[in-house]
């Protein structure tokens, strides 16, 4: 950075943090603020996630009109692309689960994920949803004590467990569900959120989940609860089930995470180099250039 602040080239730099994140004490802390303002008067833009990542920019004195959002971005079209393609395969093995209300959960079995909360809410669902399912794609550390909740709580014939699935074959799940659930400690982002958004799922996140503030709308395209509360996350559960029958929570789902296309990241990106460089015309090569690159970064889209 340098380098580029001597040549008087503008820099843009990427994060993700958030204020939801644990702020280091004492000393830590001291060191941390002098950073920040080293890192402000070094930087001339930021590339974020959303609007948490925004609020976390502008809390160390980033100026709002040099921070633009699009950091994890999705190629929507291909989502769609791909429902379309899963959907006969979808249909089918949504008749073997033998629900009418499928819930959909993915993720990796660890701690920060939280996947005992999950198991917990839709137990709590089924007491007063007894025709719904649960299917919860995932595998790691804690795969025993996940085994051994789902059978003390006696729900084995309620839910399936597909294990590790490949990338390449989760809309064949996201296909099948009526809802998508995320529920980790704290996320910086969540790009599972834009996924199941971009299948035209409506999504139950915790209020930790960085994509949960831009995305996600009681009511609208999915419904809110809080890391480590089983009880809010089966009551937004509930509510779902009520809400599926008369209002078009996926088509809300899928219109909101347009926001988050990798075109528009594109542009976003796009309109802050032309700030930063006093508003040179915008250029279709580059713009073609930067949604290649953010494909290829995140996520397994064809360029």
């Amino acid at each position: 950075m340098l380098g580029s602040r001597r040549a008087g080239i503008p820099v843009i730099q990427p994060s993700d943090k958030t204020l939801n994140e644990r702020s280091p004490t004492g000393l830590a802390r001291t060191a941390l603020t002098v950073f920040h303002a080293s890192r402000i008067r070094s930087v001339q833009g930021f590339f974020t996630t959303g609007l948490l990542g925004t609020n976390a920019l502008r809390s160390i004195g980033a100026s709002a009109e040099h921070i633009v959002p699009g950091l994890y971005p999705i190629d929507v079209n291909h989502w769609q692309t791909q429902r379309a393609a899963f959907r006969s395969r979808s249909l089918s093995y949504r008749q073997t689960l033998g629900g009418k209300f499928i819930v959909l959960a993915v993720s990796k079995w660890s701690e920060r994920e939280n996947p005992l909360q999950v198991v917990d809410a839709f137990a709590e669902l089924l007491l007063t949803c007894p025709e719904s399912r649960l299917v919860y794609v995932g595998d790691g550390p804690l795969r025993d004590r996940v085994r051994r909740r789902i059978k003390a709580r006696k729900l084995e014939p309620f839910v399936t467990l597909p294990g590790y699935v490949p990338y390449d074959e989760l809309p064949l799940y996201y296909g099948c569900a009526d809802v998508f659930v995320h529920a980790p400690e704290c996320e910086p982002w969540g790009i599972s959120v834009l996924e199941a958004m971009a299948s035209s799922v409506p999504v139950i996140a915790n209020t930790t989940v960085g994509a949960a503030a831009d995305l996600v709308i009681p009511g609208i395209t999915g419904d809110l609860s809080y890391a480590g509360s089983s009880s809010s996350l089966a009551a937004a559960l509930r509510r779902m089930h009520t809400w599926m029958e008369h209002r078009p929570l996926g088509a809300n789902a899928l219109e909101r995470v347009r926001r988050f296309d990798v075109h528009k990241a594109a542009e976003n990106l796009q309109d802050l180099c032309w700030k930063l460089t006093s508003g040179k015309p915008a250029h279709d090569d580059f713009s073609k250039i930067l949604i290649s690159d953010l494909r290829n970064a995140f996520g397994r889209w064809p360029t």
